[in-house]
């Protein structure tokens, strides 16, 4: 019973805390609300004109220097050849990591400011000693902290430099495709939520005080043992649910208002307004969760006095009207010009919009068959696909067959490779995939059926480490024999294998796959190019068209995303979701006025 009842007092000692936390939050939300939002506005311009500048131009001459346009997945060691490229390209990871650190001392320091009086001019002249301890070895214990944590699940407290950093998506499709997959991906993003848990101090103790990053690492995990780590995500979560309900209630008011005053939802300007508005409630609302998080943070770190005691010495004056004055004008010019930006985007959407995008049924239809069957080529027909995309490996005695992966574990259950077995051996393996089984078809019975259906197919040769001049031969003997349309496609990962067919059979539309790129587009002498989401970029869009290619991209499943490239200058989205296409690109079709199109853009970000 006594044992009964200090349970329930310990529970309602929690209670009590996140209670006193909650307003704690409140109070701080209230009293340095535009302290927040300088800040951020601040962080978001030093990104935007300065860091993004800086490392941009460092990356460009990492790339002369490697006489190389791009860095991709097969020459990515490139960087490694010349001694003053390698030199850059650990500036440009130092500068990368001294931002990431200097943004959230600017943070730290700001949130505070309004207790401590601290002084950022006086933090900054010990810089480059705090810059100094993280380097050298140390690095190797920010560089693990950074890959392990801040690009996956950091807890809200992603820099505004990797926000845009993550696992492809092409890479965690393929891992979640098998029950084991799934477990084993779930299970390392748990993990690394829990890493983020336990190392959420380390910034904060690097910038305020003299521990050096291991020191930082330790100590953290010392912060965040126990009973406290619980309350900490707890502190967390509450936070973010309470910033999220306030700004969809906002958001919803800001679209209510405009839909009231502009029924037509074509003035312009009001849209251009109402655009605004709701960028700004978004960039708020992540913005007020990171500050309140941080907030979160060094309330736990106070309890150290010997830490306080430092924070003493950064004791600061008011600044110099003039600064404020210098400060304010900055402010409005990055706000001036990010509000013009966002108006020419909701301006040039149309274009956009106005391209056909075709859709290409990744792998089949895979909701009604197995992936790169015969019954998925049929559902992709049905579904009225503008093409189906299929996988070709070639045999041990060099036939093709219709198939992803060279091993065929996953599929049939069976540890064997497809280019150790012959075609009969192949072709009567049975496959499964969900609820679905089927067979791995040849490529001339694939086709055939295509041909019946008078289905376009798009054709993605993967040749698995095989000689590819036999690989080219074999499939462009296979292509005239069944006499095949050239309004079908083909593509392949590998640049070499391409361009002999497009040498050996130039009437016919070829590509060439691009799964991980940095860098501007090369002139390749293929017709388009299929890039996956995680490498596209405008710019990559803008050169596609200036040479005068189809760009493809892929695979695009999720509705968010589905929206981005329904509003983009592709030409094409390769998806496994085809419903979801064809709902998301009619209400795009059916969306004639600004307000509706701002929604829309609103929508693809979230």
């Amino acid at each position: 019973m006594v044992q009964y009842l200090m349970t329930i007092k310990k529970e309602l000692f929690m209670l009590r805390a996140l209670k006193e936390d909650f307003f704690l939050t409140l109070t701080s939300l209230k009293n340095q609300f535009w302290v927040y939002i300088g800040t951020g506005i601040l962080i978001q311009t030093l990104v935007a004109y300065l860091v993004k500048g800086i490392l941009s131009f460092i990356f460009r001459r990492i790339l002369i220097l490697s006489n190389t346009p791009a860095v991709t997945k097969d020459n990515w060691t490139l960087l490694f050849n010349h001694p003053l490229a390698l030199l850059l390209f650990i500036l440009y990871i130092v500068i990368l990591i001294g931002f990431i650190y200097t943004e959230f001392a600017i943070y730290t320091i700001a949130i505070l400011k309004t207790e401590f009086s601290l002084s950022i001019k006086k933090w900054l002249t010990i810089f480059p000693k705090k810059i100094k301890s993280l380097l050298g070895p140390q690095l190797i214990w920010v560089s693990i902290y950074l890959l392990l944590t801040i690009p996956l699940a950091n807890l809200g407290l992603r820099s505004s430099i990797l926000e845009h950093l993550k696992i492809p998506d092409f890479i965690s499709g393929e891992l979640t495709k098998t029950v084991f997959g799934k477990i084993g991906y779930s299970t390392l993003l748990l993990l690394i939520c829990y890493l983020n848990l336990r190392l959420i101090y380390f910034l904060p103790l690097t910038i305020l005080t003299d521990y050096n990053a291991k020191e930082a690492l330790l100590e953290s995990w010392k912060l965040s043992r126990g009973k406290h780590q619980w309350r900490l995500l707890s502190k967390i979560i509450l936070t973010s649910l309470f910033i999220s309900v306030i700004g969809t209630v906002a958001l919803a008011v800001v679209a209510g208002t405009s839909s009231f005053i502009d029924h037509s939802g074509n003035n312009f300007p009001l849209q251009a307004t109402f655009y605004n508005l709701l960028k700004s409630i978004l960039f708020a609302v992540t913005l007020l969760i990171k500050c309140l998080i941080i907030s979160h943070l060094l309330a736990d770190i106070k309890q150290n006095k010997s830490i306080v005691q430092q924070w003493r010495a950064w004791k600061g004056v008011q600044h110099k009207q003039k600064f404020k004055h210098i400060a304010c004008v900055i402010l409005a010019l990055a706000i001036g010009t990010t509000a013009l930006k966002n108006a020419i985007a909701l301006a040039l959407l149309q274009d956009n919009i106005s391209i056909k995008k075709e859709l290409i049924a990744h792998r089949g239809d895979t909701s009604h068959g197995v992936e790169n069957s015969i019954e998925a080529l049929k559902a992709a027909h049905k579904a009225k696909a503008d093409y189906s995309e299929m996988d070709v490996i070639m045999t041990k005695d060099h036939k093709l067959v219709v198939i992803h992966d060279d091993n065929l574990k996953r599929l049939s259950g069976m540890n064997k490779d497809v280019s150790k077995l012959t075609l009969d051996q192949v072709t009567k393996i049975p496959i499964h995939q969900g609820r679905f089984a089927s067979h791995i078809p040849s490529f001339a019975e694939f086709m055939k059926t295509a041909q019946s259906l008078d289905q376009k197919i798009m054709i993605e040769l993967k040749p698995y480490n095989q000689n590819l001049d036999i690989y080219a031969d074999e499939f462009i003997k296979e292509f005239k024999e069944l006499r095949l349309s050239t309004k079908h496609k083909v593509m392949s990962l590998n640049l070499t294998l391409i361009e002999k067919v497009e040498k050996k059979l130039p009437q016919l539309d070829t590509g060439y796959l691009i799964p991980l790129h940095w860098g501007t587009l090369q002139n390749h002498n293929v017709d388009f190019y299929g890039i996956e989401e995680f490498s596209y970029n405008d710019w990559i869009a803008y050169l596609a068209q200036e040479y005068n290619k189809q760009l493809y991209v892929w695979t695009i499943n999720r509705d968010n995303l589905m929206i981005r490239y329904l509003q983009s200058p592709v030409n094409g989205i390769i998806t496994d979701e085809l419903n979801l296409f064809k709902v998301i690109n009619k209400d795009i079709k059916n969306s004639p006025n600004y307000y509706q199109r701002a929604l829309q853009l609103i929508d693809s970000e979230g």
